[in-house]
C-alpha cells in the first residue's frame, strides 16, 4: 500500500518560464508499485505577482525521476488531483507528479482566464519549476492534460518555445473551437458562449491552432464515445494532423500510428483520416483514472 506523508512549504516561490540548461539524469523506467509517495505543498508566485496554490507527489526518499504536470479539465480547480488513486499510482511508480490550481480557481489568486494567454504562461513557468527540481530529469518531463485542459497547454508551448517537455499526453481535448462546440452537450455550449468575446478569444482557446509548434511526442487518449462530444472524432483527428505536420518525435493514438490500423493503405488523403481515428479509438468511455489512461501514462516513459 501507498503512504501518503504531508509537507508544507511556507514561503512563497517565485516561478518563471526558464528551461533549464543542465540536471540531474534519470533512467528509471516507471512501473506500478514501485515505491512509497510523499506529498509537499507549495505557494507560486507568477511574474505579475498573483500567487498560485500547488502541490508535489513524488517518491519517497532521494533520487531523479521522471516529471509530469498535471492541467485540470474545465474550468475546475487542480489540487483535487492529489487526493486521487490514481495519481497516487502515477506517483508510485517514481514519478513526480506536479498539480495546481489555476489563477482564479481553488486556492489560487488572481482572475479566471477559461484557458487563455495568462492561464498559458502560469502552466509554461510551473512546468519550467518541475523541471527545474533537483529530483526530476529535464529531459523527461511530461504535459498530461485533460479535456479543455489542452487549451492552456497547447497554448503554453506556442507561446514559450524555450519549453522543452519531451512529451504531451492530451486526454480528449478539444481542437478547434466554436466548431467542436457544435457536438457538445447544451450546457457547455451555453457556457462558453456565454463568455467568449470574439474570435481573437476563440482562436487563443483552440489548441488546434497552436499544437503544429510542438515538436515533441503527441499522444492522443481517446475514447469511441467521447467525454463531451459523443461519436464525434473530428477534435481527435485535427489535434493528430496538426501534431504530426512537423514534429520529429513520434504522433500515436493511444499508443498506435497509422502503421497500426487496417485502413492504412487507404490513408494517402490525411495521416489521420477520421475512419482511421475511429477504429483506433478505445472501446467505450475512458475517464483520466481509467485503468488504460494511466498505462499510456506510464508507457510514454
Amino acid at each position: 500500500m501507498l503512504l501518503l506523508m504531508m509537507m508544507a512549504c511556507q514561503e512563497p516561490t517565485p516561478i518563471e518560464v526558464a528551461w533549464p540548461t543542465e540536471g540531474c539524469t534519470s533512467d528509471h523506467r516507471p512501473h506500478r508499485g514501485y515505491g512509497l509517495v510523499a506529498a509537499e505543498s507549495h505557494r507560486l508566485v507568477a511574474d505579475d505577482g498573483v500567487e498560485l496554490e500547488a502541490g508535489i507527489l513524488r517518491p519517497v526518499g532521494g533520487g531523479c525521476w521522471p516529471g509530469v504536470v498535471y492541467v485540470p479539465p474545465g474550468f475546475e480547480p487542480g489540487l483535487v488531483e492529489w487526493d486521487e488513486a490514481s495519481s497516487a499510482v502515477i506517483a508510485g511508480a517514481g514519478v513526480v507528479i506536479a498539480v495546481y490550481d489555476p489563477r482564479g480557481r481553488g486556492a489560487s489568486g488572481g482572475e479566471e482566464d477559461y484557458g487563455g494567454a495568462r492561464q498559458q504562461d502560469d502552466l509554461a513557468a510551473i512546468t519550467s519549476w518541475l523541471a527545474s527540481r533537483d529530483d526530476v530529469d529535464p529531459e523527461r518531463v511530461l504535459i498530461r492534460s485533460r479535456s479543455f485542459g489542452v487549451v492552456h497547454a497547447a497554448g503554453a508551448l506556442e507561446r514559450h518555445p524555450e519549453l522543452a517537455p519531451f512529451g504531451l499526453v492530451d486526454i480528449e481535448g478539444p481542437g478547434l473551437l466554436p466548431e467542436d462546440l457544435d457536438y457538445a452537450a447544451q450546457f457547455s455550449r451555453d457556457h462558453l458562449y456565454e463568455i467568449a468575446d470574439g474570435d481573437e478569444w476563440w482562436e487563443e482557446r483552440s489548441p488546434a491552432q497552436h499544437l503544429e509548434s510542438f515538436s515533441g511526442h503527441y499522444r492522443r487518449v481517446q475514447a469511441k464515445s467521447d467525454h463531451q462530444l459523443g461519436q464525434y472524432m473530428g477534435a481527435a483527428r485535427v489535434m493528430l494532423e496538426v501534431a504530426s505536420r512537423e514534429s520529429p518525435e513520434p504522433v500515436d493514438l493511444n499508443g498506435l500510428t497509422p502503421d497500426d490500423s487496417a485502413l492504412y493503405e487507404s490513408s494517402a488523403e490525411a495521416i489521420w483520416p477520421y475512419d482511421m481515428v475511429s477504429e483506433l479509438a478505445l472501446e467505450g468511455r475512458v475517464k483520466h483514472d481509467d485503468d488504460r489512461a494511466l498505462e499510456l501514462i506510464l508507457d510514454m516513459f
